[in-house]
């Protein structure tokens, strides 16, 4: 990873701060999309699958964002969405 991120020191005359902005704006639309479609399976489950669906977020954040901590992206979703919980 680390060769890989090096190659745009060779290849870019971005600044890093647009290399940084770049990146974000597409980590964004990632985590956009992904919870959307976690909002429209819940959509479509039973009550006692929904009981489960926190939980189960819960790990499928920590797995797509490699950390225990809510990353700032998605609480960012969550109150454009108005979903506080």
């Amino acid at each position: 990873m680390k060769d890989y991120i090096e190659t745009l020191n060779i290849h870019s005359t971005a600044s890093v701060e647009q290399i940084r902005n770049e990146i974000l704006k597409i980590e964004s639309a990632k985590l956009e999309y992904t919870y959307k479609h976690f909002e429209e399976l819940k959509s479509i489950l039973n009550e006692q699958q929904k009981s489960r669906f926190g939980l189960i977020i819960k790990d499928i954040t920590i797995i797509l964002i490699g950390e225990e901590r809510e990353h700032p992206v998605l609480r960012g979703i969550r109150k454009r969405n108005h979903v506080y919980s």
